[in-house]
């Protein structure tokens, strides 16, 4: 017969197991690993409340992204991606009046990006602005990207508009881009090509009168 000791150590390894199990799926969800799902281990067991939802932003809202970085945080974008693996993202107080902004070091000629977690919900036809001011240094060029998506957040046109220049000094950017038929949502995201650093501020998505027309593509 198992002693009373032996009994609550084994329970003992059975929690710890199980806590190090739930500890290790939080932070692979945290950072977005995809490690259980190839495995389908998600569809038997009870980790689903501790995956993180894709935030959605509403567009009915005159201007659905307006972001100037004064919170000191990084917190509702994705981590930087470079296709070198090299390379990093921060937030300085480097902005063209002495405010905060964001700031990215490429420390290779490859693309790099850095996405806007939420995506902003749309309808096709209607029209939006995107202002930003943006700073270069080196053989950087970057840009305020758009990201297409459907219903299922799959990835229609990863450059829906926007077109990555150098710039030097900082320079103010603005163009217009009008949803197309299959779009549901679209994200933005930080992005360029080159070596160097680039600095980008005062990030705003507005909504522009006259949408919802019909769109062909």
């Amino acid at each position: 017969m198992i002693s009373a000791r032996t009994f609550l150590r084994k329970a003992a390894v059975i929690l710890l197991f199980i806590a190090g199990f739930f500890l290790l799926y939080w932070i692979k969800c945290q950072n977005n690993i995809n490690i259980f799902k190839s495995f389908k281990l998600e569809d038997y067991l009870p980790v689903q409340f501790l995956q993180r939802q894709t935030p959605i932003i509403d567009s009915s809202n005159s201007h659905p992204i307006h972001e100037d970085f004064e919170n000191h945080s990084l917190s509702h974008w994705a981590k930087f991606w470079s296709r070198s693996g090299k390379g990093r993202a921060g937030i300085v107080r480097e902005g063209a009046e002495g405010s905060n902004c964001l700031k990215i070091w490429n420390e290779s000629a490859k693309n790099w990006s850095l996405s806007y977690e939420a995506l902003v919900e749309v309808a096709p036809g209607e029209r939006f602005r995107c202002d930003y001011a943006m700073k270069t240094q080196g053989n950087i060029r970057a840009n305020i990207g758009v990201v297409l998506c459907d219903s299922k957040h799959r990835i229609q046109n990863w450059h829906l508009a926007g077109t990555p220049v150098a710039t030097g000094e900082w320079a103010l950017f603005w163009y217009f881009f009008i949803v197309p038929e299959q779009g549901k949502y679209f994200q933005i995201r930080f992005c360029g090509e080159g070596e160097g650093i680039a600095w980008v501020d005062n990030i705003t998505i507005s909504k522009q009168k006259g949408g919802n027309q019909n769109v062909k593509n």
